[in-house]
């Protein structure tokens, strides 16, 4: 996405937008951006920036109460929804006739939408929760505006358009090539959640009453070592002394392991919560689950991953890696072991990701050499960082991969984008290989090329890769044309899409495809993934794209605010 490589300014201000859009002024913002250029600006950008004024300045005099009606209402489901005219609704924009199906997934989705707006409501008011009986009428027009405020973003970051027809406002994607770029981002998110029905998947491995086993602790261990490198990247056993010695990160195999006793005792037991018996044999003590509980409290209510009652701990929400990664940053700020972030980062970086190609599975097909700096070009033109070149022997393709560890935490879809950009990290190894590539295409990595022996090392047969460890950037390809990609897809990928997946009372199921697959290609192969392997096989992905079709409806006053085809 284009917006991708803003500078901290503007995106700084666009975090405003999405956090607190009742602080944000798009007028002002487009002032400050273009500045002279501003006649640059498309009326109809204008036009808008001024009606979203318009309807921000009559809210106003209402935002007095909204904590109170906030703390008094209810997220709303296909079941409740009836007691209250929903401000937000879900269509196709296409004339076509509707079954029923169709229908209550429209609907669906509506609710998400609304659930969605009142979280970030929640969020920006400091309020904990919703604790009515009824979603109150006195919020539409504040989950109006805020899913107005996700429309404008979309428009200002030049990913959508606008049109004013009569009593109408339609926002719509700017080009194909936004949408190719928002299909990139959903099949992400779509991957991810395979991926964590994978890991629910494995928990049928251990049956019903398997507790009573002499060996369950370290069986439920396992397990937790599995989501530990799932959500963190830390492997089970490959960890320097000093990374198990920080007590952040015995944290997370104790956060690890409840999460995985909790998944296999209401998912595959149907139990209401892991019980205080169980959690106290895998070495989580009462003053552990106390602690956890008041930084979980702290968090909004989309983010309280666990919660207890009188008979243990239960997980609220089976998709919880965004959640951990949260709970556990905060754990590490609590403890002040503000280094937990830096030695992680370095062992993910420096050695785990290159070291991973070296494994006796791999070996046959990739070998791995050494990085490129920037003092091994000659003058001052570049300056190229690559940790390492990773070559494919089955097709004489070569991978320079630059890798990064961002801070655990953050949060999800477009407001994570945003607090990762401003960090700098993603864009300085973005820039790092757009530095290598056009030393490549200058010809000046010819001689440290040779100096490794890779003589057949070329710009035709040679890619650029960011890898990192943030779900938000997977499967995504930067203005610049370099690729990213989430370390735990980008291993699976490079293993020829190799994946266990399923979420039923019977064993995973295994997928591998019978060659290597166009990592270098995102959209070539998520059109492959889609129509092979556990995305065909699982169903649904066929449908993942629908969204092209769907336009949110609602309304200001006497206008209709429409978007089409966004995702929101």
């Amino acid at each position: 996405m284009k917006w991708y490589e803003f500078g901290n300014g503007p995106l700084r201000a666009l975090k405003v937008l999405l956090e607190s859009p009742l602080d944000f002024d798009p007028v002002d913002y487009i002032d400050r951006t273009f500045g002279s250029n501003v006649g640059e600006v498309d009326p109809n950008t204008l036009h808008l920036a001024h009606f979203y004024n318009d309807v921000r300045k009559g809210l106003f005099p209402k935002i007095s109460a909204v904590s109170f009606f906030l703390a008094n209402s209810l997220n709303v489901d296909i079941n409740n929804h009836r007691t209250a005219a929903l401000p937000l609704s879900h269509e196709l924009s296409k004339d076509v006739n509707i079954s029923g199906k169709v229908s209550e997934s429209l609907l669906v989705k509506t609710c998400d939408s609304v659930n969605m707006q009142i979280d970030r409501l929640l969020e920006s008011f400091g309020v904990d929760g919703c604790s009515g009986k009824t979603l109150r009428s006195e919020l539409n027009d504040f989950i109006s505006f805020y899913f107005f405020s996700e429309a404008l973003f979309f428009v200002l970051v030049g990913m959508a358009v606008v049109e004013f027809d009569d009593d109408r406002i339609i926002v719509k994607p700017e080009s194909q090539e936004r949408v190719k770029e928002l299909h990139r981002k959903w099949f992400a998110n779509y991957w991810e959640q395979l991926s964590s029905m994978a890991s629910i998947a494995y928990f049928d491995l251990l049956p019903k009453g398997a507790d009573k086993d002499k060996n369950f602790n370290q069986i439920i261990s396992l397990f937790g070592q599995g989501l530990r490198d799932k959500i963190f990247s830390i492997p089970a056993d490959e960890l320097p002394g000093k990374l198990n010695r920080l007590e952040s990160v015995q944290w997370i195999s104790k956060i690890c392991n409840l999460a995985a006793l909790c998944m296999w005792c209401q998912l595959k037991n149907n139990m209401n919560c892991a019980p205080y018996e169980l959690i106290e044999k895998l070495g989580i003590s009462g003053s552990d689950i106390d602690q956890l509980m008041s930084l979980v409290k702290k968090r909004s209510q989309p983010d309280r991953v666990f919660s207890k009652n009188a008979k243990g701990v239960k997980i609220e929400n089976s998709s919880i890696t965004n959640q951990l990664r949260i709970i556990i940053n905060d754990i590490a700020n609590l403890i002040s072991e503000n280094k937990l972030n830096q030695l992680l980062g370095n062992f993910f970086e420096k050695e785990y990701v290159s070291e991973y190609f070296l494994r006796d599975e791999l070996r046959d097909k990739y070998k791995v050499h050494p990085g490129i700096l920037a003092h091994e070009i000659e003058g001052n033109d570049f300056k190229p960082d690559v940790d390492f070149i990773l070559e494919d022997s089955r097709r004489n393709v070569f991978y320079f991969i630059q890798v990064k560890y961002l801070r655990i935490g953050g949060k999800a879809y477009i407001s994570g984008d945003l607090e990762h950009l401003v960090s700098g990290k993603l864009s300085k190894g973005i820039s790092q290989l757009v530095d290598a590539e056009k030393a490549m295409n200058c010809g000046k990595l010819w001689k440290p090329l040779n100096k490794r022996g890779l003589h057949n090392c070329n710009k035709d047969n040679s890619f650029f890769l960011l890898i990192h460890n943030v779900s938000n950037f997977d499967f995504c390809v930067w203005p610049s044309g370099i690729v990213s990609y989430e370390w735990n897809s980008v291993r699976n990928l490079f293993k020829d899409g190799e994946i266990n997946f399923g979420h039923s009372k019977s064993s995973p199921s295994h997928w591998k495809h019978n060659q290597p697959l166009p990592v270098e290609r995102p959209d070539d192969l998520i059109n492959f993934l889609m129509n092979n392997g556990p995305a065909a096989q699982r169903g649904g992905a066929s449908s993942l794209f629908e969204t092209d079709n769907v336009v949110v409806r609602t309304r200001f006053g006497n206008t209709d605010f429409l978007c089409y085809g966004m995702g929101l």
